[in-house]
């Protein structure tokens, strides 16, 4: 194994939530630590950038995913951010599902057909995009690139090169930000025809993103991964469970319970309930396992 394939797995940000876990007790202290762990030398972050070039064929591609606020989903934080800071109500806009799928992106999206024709037809994109910009540039080349981090906020990233899609004017403003760039390529291809729009790096709006993304970070990450408040599942139908101060009070179906006896929990209707009990109360499973014994 490379010293920078051991460096970069160091670099995670699971890993450093990791150690800071086991060395640290005090919650506050916890969110601290992390945060200062998550300030990185430019030579770590051209470390990450290196090993993560190979991007989905590779699996540190994958695990440096895993807690970090990539550009694809910077303007969901954004405008998510946003909306909380506008809400007056005591139920707040749904973080939850964000943060679980930010910590679980081990998922597979190889057998998505949108994603397999991209895919299969990158390198022919690449070709017309070079041919039709090359004439327009001195010394103009395409080369492979990796994660990118803000370097005092190494829980921020983009990947500069083979995005898929560049849905938001959010994400490829990020991506210029974080690859130190003045300007991108906003790039759509098809078999029929390819669009290329150049986008100037817009500061202000990158320092507003930014700002929201180190709250969301802070508020409703950092202690989902040092396990400080912990995503739950529901026992039965395996779907995330929302935070109380999310589910409004006509969303009884959201509303979950947890087992006295195996502690685990459930939503309400998975279990048959109308509404939360009041006492100790135990799961069909644990009730079924009592009755057998």
């Amino acid at each position: 194994m490379s010293i920078d394939s051991v460096t970069c797995h160091n670099l995670t940000v699971i890993n450093r939530a990791n150690e800071v876990s086991i060395g640290c007790q005090d919650k506050d202290e916890k969110m601290t630590t992390l945060l200062k762990k998550l300030c990185f030398s430019e030579k770590e972050c051209a470390a990450v950038e290196r090993c993560t070039r190979n991007q989905s064929n590779s699996k540190e591609w994958i695990e440096h995913r895993k807690g970090r606020l990539t550009a694809s989903k910077h303007h969901e934080y954004y405008t998510k951010i946003n909306t909380i800071m506008k809400t007056r109500t005591p139920v707040k806009p749904k973080t939850t599902p964000s943060v679980s799928s930010l910590l679980h992106q081990d998922k597979k999206l190889d057998k998505v057909a949108a994603v397999q024709w991209g895919k299969c037809r990158e390198e022919e994109a690449l070709k017309e995009f070079y041919a039709l910009e090359a004439t327009k540039h001195v010394d103009f080349k395409l080369e492979k690139s990796g994660l990118y981090l803000d370097k005092n906020r190494a829980y921020i990233g983009a990947w500069r090169w083979n995005t898929t899609s560049h849905k938001y004017y959010t994400q490829i403003n990020s991506q210029i930000a974080l690859s130190n760039s003045t300007c991108g390529y906003f790039v759509v291809w098809t078999s029929q025809d390819i669009l290329v729009q150049n986008i100037e790096f817009n500061k202000n709006h990158w320092e507003a993103v930014s700002t929201n993304l180190e709250i969301f970070f802070k508020s409703y990450v950092a202690e989902r991964i040092l396990r400080l408040n912990p995503i739950e599942f529901c026992g039965s139908c395996e779907k995330v469970l929302f935070e109380e101060n999310e589910i409004a009070e006509n969303e009884l179906d959201l509303r979950s319970i947890c087992c006295d006896q195996c502690n685990c929990w459930y939503h309400l209707k998975c279990q048959g309930l109308d509404d939360v009990v009041d006492g100790e109360w135990l799961c069909l499973l644990c009730l079924t396992n009592i009755s057998v014994d």
